[in-house]
């Protein structure tokens, strides 16, 4: 077999294989031979079909499969041993069906890019500003308030009375002239929660009892404005309703919250871990301070990527990209990609983006064991089963989820392309100088909803 390399412009290349029936003769009497054992011919008995008849009917279709897989393995190893390092695949320029895999020699071409010399510019994002995110005792306060308030009693009102913690479910259904209910009339069942209520709903219900119904004119009791608020409807709506309505207060309770004690403490972190609410506190900011710096984090990470391509000089092979582009698109010409040159763009991009990466991981040691691989997944698992309540599997079980998961389509090469980067962010964090701002987790909120809402639209 003969391989050889053919320059065509900058990065692209043909990449040219000969071969020879020494080269796939005995594998293709292997295959044979065990495709013999199994065949079922009229006039012979199973197993039994001469190795000449086996060889007329089926010799081509194997020889193809064996090429095939020879051409695959070849030129791998050639790439290796040549240390020749492409930025995709190679591309088959010839079309299977129509090579004649009965001659003795055959020749394949196949369209290659090289990859380019990179030098990440990693200096260009000294500078850039990443977020620091600081939870403030207000918001720390109103959090381990929720978590009491979760893990409190629930106590059941006899009366509405004008306590701010209250909660009450209150239903308002419109009534015809008669009193009784109107037929596809407006109702509404509202829940509101402590201090929500507007005041001239606490002004009608002040003094109800649970379960406890009346009528009222909610036109003299609240303005236009609070009736479309209620019904959440326009002012056309709102006119044509009549006037009276019945008002049913469902439920009311109050939630006494949980003490700060060990209870607590061994409800919302690792038993026993913390023993005084000084370090319930310190504990728990710090968790959420992670939990949001990990966000604001990704936030960073995403304008390194997008900065870091273009502060570098990445020669790229375009004649080979762009034929490997619409090949996966099942396409013949740009013509056949909707917006071509913006989907191109962003292909290009993320590539470019992997070849930097892959230069930070081979430049600083950085490499994914399987170890790292199964153990994240395990992990990621683990963390699905906890987030949907479930108990977490015994160990050997956990283990082999994690298997089966990355036996699945793509999952291993997506996993590995996760453990990568974050281990290539980890370095950059460490190595760009960056300007450190403060922010609160409900800036932080803020600004991902917005960039959430600048992507949709």
């Amino acid at each position: 077999m003969q391989i050889t390399i053919e320059d065509k412009n900058g990065l692209n290349a043909v990449l040219k294989v000969h071969v020879e029936p020494a080269d796939y003769n005995e594998t293709v009497k292997k295959a044979v031979t065990k495709y013999q054992k199994t065949m079922n011919v009229p006039g012979f008995r199973k197993g039994q079909v001469p190795f000449g008849v086996a060889q007329k009917m089926i010799g081509t279709d194997v020889k193809r499969e064996q090429v095939d897989k020879l051409l695959q393995e070849s030129i791998q190893n050639y790439l290796k041993e040549n240390n020749i390092n492409l930025v995709l695949s190679p591309l088959s320029t010839y079309v299977a069906e129509e090579v004649d895999w009965k001659q003795a020699e055959m020749d394949f071409t196949y369209d290659i890019g090289f990859r380019p010399e990179i030098h990440p510019n990693i200096e260009s994002l000294n500078g850039l500003k990443r977020n620091i995110v600081v939870l403030s005792d207000e918001d720390l306060d109103k959090d381990i308030d929720s978590m009491r308030k979760s893990a409190g009693k629930l106590d059941m009102a006899d009366v509405i009375t004008d306590d701010a913690a209250l909660s009450t479910s209150v239903k308002f259904t419109e009534l015809a002239e008669d009193g009784q209910p109107l037929a596809e009339g407006q109702s509404k069942q509202k829940f509101y929660q402590g201090s929500d209520m507007p005041e001239a709903v606490k002004a009608l219900i002040l003094g109800k009892k649970p379960n406890e119904k009346f009528t009222a004119d909610l036109f003299a009791a609240l303005s236009e404005e609070e009736l479309e608020t209620l019904f959440e409807a326009d002012k056309m709506t709102i006119r044509d309703l009549n006037h009276n309505f019945e008002v049913e207060v469902q439920a009311a309770f109050k939630i006494s919250p949980a003490d700060m004690n060990q209870e607590l403490f061994d409800k919302y972190l690792e038993p026993g871990s913390v023993t005084t609410e000084e370090e319930f506190r310190t504990e728990w900011k710090k968790r959420v301070e992670n939990y949001y710096q990990r966000e604001a984090d990704n936030m960073f990470f995403t304008e390194v990527r997008k900065q870091l391509p273009q502060n570098t000089q990445v020669d790229m092979p375009e004649e080979f990209l762009k034929k490997y582009y619409l090949i996966s698109y099942d396409a013949k010409s740009e013509e056949g990609v909707e917006n071509f040159g913006e989907q191109f763009a962003k292909f290009e991009d993320e590539l470019k983006w992997i070849l930097i990466s892959d230069v930070i991981a081979e430049n600083n040691g950085i490499k994914i064991t399987e170890e790292n691989i199964i153990s994240y997944t395990i992990s990621s698992i683990r963390y699905q089963f906890m987030q949907q309540g479930q108990p977490e599997p015994e160990g050997k079980l956990l283990q082999q989820y994690a298997y089966n998961y990355l036996s699945e389509d793509s999952n291993y090469s997506r996993t590995v392309m996760v453990l990568k980067d974050n281990a290539v962010f980890d370095y950059l964090l460490g190595a760009i100088k960056t300007t450190n701002e403060e922010i609160s987790t409900q800036a932080l909120s803020e600004m991902k909803q917005i960039k959430e809402e600048v992507v949709v639209d």
